[in-house]
């Protein structure tokens, strides 16, 4: 990081949320292209416990450890109508941050995990939004994307809105300008070219790599 400052006006942020965190190695490593962490409620407790402390800690404050309280600097938003993840993407974008990854999205409960999942789709459109496991990233995809990755990687496409136009090149199973539904999933597609396009006319959809250095060109 380069600033302790949660107002700095830098452009890439890593958000912690409170469910499967990623592993100390996989946090560092991420950690390497971050200009600012911030964790929303309780996903400050297995940050700190990796030994990051984040810049900023925002939510209604009833998950985070009472031990981590006050080490770290807190947003207090009492707003039963919006999750902790919906009030913290609120702030990044409202302070610049278009280069959004986001950790511990998944596990714990299901129902948790598909609302982070969907909740994240009002947000796509003014961010880059990369979504970290431990051995996948996921990347909401509502526009055509050339992602640079490696040969043999799985990738699942699921559609999280009607899909018109979709083409895909440099997969196994290719594409041509195909229509997709929401039960229509890409499910465990093969990478034969190190880079790959996922042509889109409309529509939006989320891409599950299971390559942890793959990128999109933006």
């Amino acid at each position: 990081m380069k600033s302790n400052s949660a107002y700095a006006p830098f452009k890439r942020a890593l958000l912690a949320l409170n469910g499967q965190p990623i592993s100390k190695a996989r946090l560092k490593s991420v950690l390497e292209n971050i200009d600012i962490v911030i964790a929303a409620d309780g996903g400050a407790n297995w940050l700190m416990d990796h030994g990051t402390q984040p810049d900023l800690v925002i939510g209604d404050l009833d998950s985070i450890r009472p031990e981590h309280m006050d080490k770290v600097e807190t947003l207090h938003v009492e707003d039963q109508a919006r999750s902790d993840l919906q009030k913290a993407m609120t702030y990044l974008i409202d302070k610049g941050y278009h280069d959004i990854s986001i950790a511990g999205v998944n596990g714990k409960r299901l129902d948790h995990t598909l609302c982070n999942i969907h909740s994240l789709i009002d947000y796509a459109h003014q961010a880059q939004i990369n979504l970290l496991g431990q051995d996948w990233q996921g990347f909401y995809i509502g526009q055509s994307t050339t992602f640079h990755t490696v040969e043999g990687t799985c990738v699942s496409l699921v559609p999280l809105k009607k899909c018109q136009g979709v083409t895909l090149e440099g997969f196994q199973y290719p594409w041509e300008k195909e229509n997709i539904g929401i039960t229509d999933i890409g499910l465990s597609n093969i990478v034969t070219l190190p880079q790959v396009r996922v042509g889109l006319q409309s529509g939006l959809m989320m891409g599950l790599f299971y390559d942890i250095h793959a990128k999109p060109d933006v």
